[in-house]
């Protein structure tokens, strides 16, 4: 779910007659089908609903209302009616104009908090609140035992379960114990089902594994209770298995240029690959500065914002080296026809810190981890939600250093900084249209003019001419994606992300929305309105409503939707603003 390049299903077959079938399809299904499967039954799309359906469920807003004041969040929880063992806690906030500030709100009980529902909530600076509340109320939460644990062991090791049962009968597929993952998460939560509004006291996990043949990405809702999986996923991303022959080339460079004493420096070298050359680094007019630390003779690619390591090939995260060398000698990482990968994630992911900070975006995690020439002709970049990793490709791709893949894959570290990623049905749709918005967003703000040069995604990686892995203004090119909810069906959720992508180029280039705003509104809609598991429709209605707040003209996303066919009559704007 967090790879750039994604295709899920069912597999029937082994990957020899997929191999067969795919001569029928234009190369970026090719590309599709050879990179990620997901094995085992996932999750269809088979209706789309809202958290306002969820039996018992209640609109904050038909129990508070303006002029009311609130001097606390705990006297907001008691207007609400929470009871005494629930509290509400303030998860995020952006500013609004006028002194304004919009806080999304978490409702604990006994201490654990309560998956999807959300409020939202508008202060003043001095912290009362000024009664625009929405948002949806879950249902009445009966008696549940909150003490009751379980151990990180235990979890690792249905976690792990989870890997090998959507694996199992595969002879390529290597068994995975507990001992193997890597990057393991476990937060307790309450889950309330939408269909019949009971809850259960639950763990969300989630884990990387990373082997010679296979990387997996385990992920699911255990029963706190008896230890059984309710719901999982496991992608699965296959390497090849035979080794790289090639030798990397030197980047000469002896021109550098301290800008601060023994601080930063400006090594000269290129950036890009052979189909779009460029950046070019270096001290001189018309090269841009990659501002390297500079320490005891040596270019180290680390800072306050991000750190490059090299995998050389090696596909276990903790076998990396950061990226050092002397300024006259480069990086010498030439490969697959691109100049330096790690130079050119360095730089993308340093300007993207600019990017946030001009779009008065936060980012609250740092360092972030980058980590380039992941195994053995690597077909992908994928994000583990704490690390960005970057393959070298191979007969398909170059290295995926390209600033878009570069964007894509920090956007997914953002969003799970925001408590939104997840897995389920139609969420990760939204979540990986987002991931696009925010590349294509970044791309923009690297042109001169701040504008969108094209709409497609992921062209400087593809090897083919005239191709390219996202469409904004056509989705449905190459036959994959759905660009309308009412096409979707039962499809795989996955396809679901051209719905967005859609929607958002409609926004920007036919309504004429400035896509740094249309960027505002989405990402202010991950940060307030958007929950772990909520699909198109509350999705939808939180961008409406977050642009709305920013004063943008609401209709035109409203239009949009509609043109992808999720129809927002159902989402009011009453105190929301």
């Amino acid at each position: 779910p967090t790879s750039f390049i994604v295709f899920k299903a069912k597999v029937y077959t082994e990957p020899p007659f997929i191999a067969d079938l795919i001569t029928f399809r234009s190369v970026i299904n090719m590309i599709h089908l050879l990179l990620i499967v997901v094995l085992g039954c996932l999750t269809r799309v088979d209706s789309f609903s809202s958290l306002s359906q969820t039996p018992g469920s209640i609109a904050a807003e038909t129990l508070v209302q303006p002029p009311q004041q609130f001097r606390s969040v705990d006297d907001l929880a008691a207007a609400l009616h929470l009871k005494s063992d629930q509290t509400l806690q303030i998860e995020s906030s952006v500013k609004l104009s006028k002194g304004l500030i919009q806080n999304k709100l978490r409702i604990y009980n006994n201490g654990v908090p309560i998956r999807n529902f959300i409020l939202q909530a508008i202060s003043f600076k001095n912290g009362t609140f000024n009664g625009a509340v929405s948002g949806w109320l879950p249902p009445p939460v009966g008696y549940i035992n909150s003490t009751i644990s379980k151990s990180e062991d235990e979890l690792a090791t249905i976690t792990a379960n989870i890997a090998n049962n959507y694996s199992s009968g595969r002879s390529d597929v290597e068994i995975a114990c507990a001992a193997d993952l890597t990057n393991h998460t476990c937060i307790k939560q309450i889950d309330i089902n939408t269909t019949t509004g009971k809850a259960a006291l639950v763990y969300f996990v989630r884990a990387t594994l990373s082997t010679n043949q296979l990387i997996r990405f385990p992920r699911g809702i255990v029963d706190a209770v008896t230890g059984n999986v309710i719901t999982s996923s496991a992608a699965i991303s296959r390497r090849k298995d035979h080794n790289y022959g090639g030798k990397s080339c030197d980047i000469i460079g002896d021109i550098v240029n301290i800008v601060s004493k023994e601080t930063t420096c400006c090594p000269e070298l290129k950036g890009g690959n052979l189909k779009c050359p460029g950046p070019n680094y270096g001290p001189k007019k018309k090269q841009i500065c990659l501002n390297a630390t500079y320490k005891d003779g040596y270019v180290i690619l680390a800072n306050k914002n991000v750190e490059v390591y090299t995998l050389d090939n090696q596909v276990d995260l903790r076998q990396g080296k950061i990226v050092k060398f002397k300024p006259e000698d480069g990086p010498n990482d030439e490969i697959n026809g691109a100049s330096s990968p790690a130079a050119d994630v360095w730089y993308y992911v340093n300007q993207i810190f600019d990017f946030m900070i001009e779009s008065n975006v936060t980012f609250p995690h740092t360092p972030v981890r980058a980590y380039v020439h992941f195994a053995d002709k690597f077909e992908n970049s994928f994000s583990d939600g704490t690390n960005m990793v970057f393959g070298d490709g191979d007969t398909f791709l170059y290295p995926l250093s390209a600033a878009d893949v570069v964007a894509h894959e920090f956007a997914h570290i953002f969003v799970n900084a925001t408590r939104v990623s997840n897995f389920r049905d139609e969420s990760i749709g939204s979540l990986e249209s987002y991931c696009d918005i925010f590349a294509k967003s970044f791309s923009a703000y690297l042109n001169p003019d701040g504008k969108v040069s094209d709409w497609t995604l992921g062209t400087c990686v593809t090897k083919q001419d005239n191709t390219t892995l996202r469409t904004f203004d056509d989705p449905t090119r190459g036959g994959f994606f759905k660009d309308n909810l009412t096409d979707l069906g039962n499809s795989f959720f996955y396809k679901g992300l051209g719905i967005f992508d859609r929607a958002f180029y409609c926004i920007v280039q036919e309504e004429n929305v400035p896509i740094n705003d249309a960027f505002k509104a989405f990402t202010n809609a991950v940060l307030l309105f958007w929950s772990e598991s909520t699909g198109f429709l509350d999705n939808a209605c939180g961008v409406y409503r977050a642009a709305s707040n920013l004063q943008l003209n609401a209709t035109s996303f409203f239009n949009c939707f509609r043109n992808v066919g999720i129809d927002l009559h159902f989402c009011s704007l009453v105190r929301t603003q």
